[in-house]
């Protein structure tokens, strides 16, 4: 079951009748689609005062810091400040 992979005819079967198999999203649909399913994240300044960034999804937010997505979603939900910055 595992590790197992598909033959060369089985494979265009399956490319044939999926609907989706060869077409790829645009840069403008990709964003989009972020922000409908994202959390969108605001980041301030540690005195809270002025909004330094905006970003569309709590994966992007984790990327751009270099941390877990699930840590940005914790401390979005508490209101805590993240390592008091």
């Amino acid at each position: 079951m595992f590790r197992r992979t598909h033959s060369a005819e089985s494979f265009a079967k399956i490319a044939e009748n999926h609907y989706m198999f060869g077409i790829s999203h645009s840069e403008e649909i990709i964003t989009k689609i972020s922000k409908a399913q994202g959390t969108q994240i605001f980041v301030y300044s540690s005195d809270r005062s002025s909004l330094l960034y905006t970003l569309n999804s709590a994966r992007k937010a984790a990327k751009q810091f270099k941390i877990c997505c699930n840590t940005i979603l914790k401390y979005t939900k508490n209101g805590k400040l993240f390592k008091n910055e």
